[in-house]
């Protein structure tokens, strides 16, 4: 009888720490884009400061340059949505690899690296 009062009594203090828990990475949009980058584009892009560039450009700060490295065109959202989705001379195309919603989520997490 005292270990079931014991357990009722634990029993709340269980479930608010387990509400109290943080969010699984997938839930976590800037997380789940950091694992997107490191499962598909960190092989041709860095994205630390000081690291040279791979393959592709490096993806640090990539939004606050005037121009993207090769295409010398503004970069914005849509335009790293674009090259994601159909890829380019030397990018595969992730377009039905990756869906809207992950490709959202690894765009913000490049913008988030300034």
């Amino acid at each position: 009888m005292r270990r079931l009062l014991l357990l009722a009594a634990l029993l709340p203090l269980c479930a608010a720490s387990a509400a109290e828990r943080k969010a699984p990475p997938w839930e976590k949009p800037l997380a789940a884009g950091r694992q997107l980058y490191r499962d598909n584009c960190i092989v041709c892009h860095a994205i630390d400061p000081g690291k040279p560039a791979k393959l592709g450009p490096n993806l640090f700060r990539f939004f606050q340059n005037e121009l993207t490295p090769l295409t010398k065109a503004a970069p914005s959202e849509a335009y790293m949505r674009i090259k994601i989705q159909f890829g380019g001379d030397l990018m595969p195309a992730y377009v039905g690899r990756l869906s809207e919603r992950n490709i959202d989520r690894l765009v913000e997490y490049i913008r988030s690296r300034k």
